[in-house]
């Protein structure tokens, strides 16, 4: 697998790019990560869609990962949605009309969402990964109390695979602190716009979650889920799996599910 990285300007700061690829590609994927994490941690998957024919772009957002900023801080969703816009472009410029899929995960799905909305048209498909859509506790409780929850993300929350935790744990490009009263802001807002912006009952959507995932819940999703997509979505639910679905003990059987999703997509 070949990769290539890059310094790109973002809406307020120099991001970090990279591209997977090997072969021609005949479909594009933009991967967009959750919150706290990098791009880097979605490397194994890559490696699955490059096998299969796909090439795929990421980036770590504004204040993640090797990205310039200040960390985990979020002003503005919409600026992150814009840079994600930017990658997009690229990904054009480089592999023209192929069928584009947008992959997000936790935070990123909210993005991706919120993405799907401002820029209407410019996928042909989109995977949202435990998604948060809808509403989120820690949100809820954020708005509800105005107090700030410390302690960062259980990394036990993450997959029944310890290793995945132990390498969350022992990642200098993750962040472990508290969340920032600023980004609770942001993303209340983003979540307030998603919920009264225009539906999307046209592109093809494949909605993934654990039934265990104690960090953005099912339940909690499925609402925002429907109200923003219709019918229009095609949901596996992994049993007994945790928050970080593409990292579970049965990941590659989650793989697989991606990839057939994602053959099936074509220019429309």
């Amino acid at each position: 697998m070949l990769t290539e990285e890059w310094s790109f300007a973002g809406s307020g700061a120099s991001l970090f790019g990279t591209r997977w690829m090997e072969t021609e590609p005949t479909r594009i994927v933009v991967l967009v990560h959750g919150y706290g994490e990098h791009i880097g941690r979605y490397t194994n998957m890559a490696r699955e869609l490059v096998s299969n024919e796909i090439v795929v772009y990421g980036m770590d957002h504004q204040g993640h990962g090797c990205s310039d900023g200040e960390r985990v801080l979020y002003s503005d969703i919409d600026s992150n949605v814009s840079d994600i816009d930017t990658l997009v472009d690229r990904s054009r410029a480089e592999f023209g009309s192929l069928p584009l899929v947008i992959i997000g995960h936790s935070l990123g799905g909210m993005m991706t969402a919120r993405y799907m909305q401002v820029f209407p048209g410019k996928v042909q498909g989109a995977v949202l990964s435990s998604p948060v859509l809808g509403h989120w506790g820690v949100v809820d409780s954020f708005v509800q109390t105005g107090e700030i929850p410390g302690g960062g993300i259980d990394p036990s929350t993450l997959s029944r695979d310890s290793s995945v935790g132990s390498a969350y744990v022992a990642d200098p490009l993750v962040y472990h602190g508290d969340f920032k009263k600023e980004t609770l802001v942001a993303i209340s807002e983003c979540l307030s716009n998603i919920s009264s912006g225009p539906k999307d009952v046209s592109t093809p959507v494949l909605w993934v979650h654990g039934t265990d995932d104690q960090l953005v819940p099912q339940r909690d999703t499925e609402a925002g889920i429907e109200n923003l997509f219709g019918s229009n979505v095609r949901e596996i639910v992994y049993s007994d799996a945790r928050h970080e679905v593409f990292n579970e003990i049965n990941r590659f059987s989650v793989y697989r599910d991606v990839v057939r999703f994602i053959k099936s997509i074509s220019v429309s």
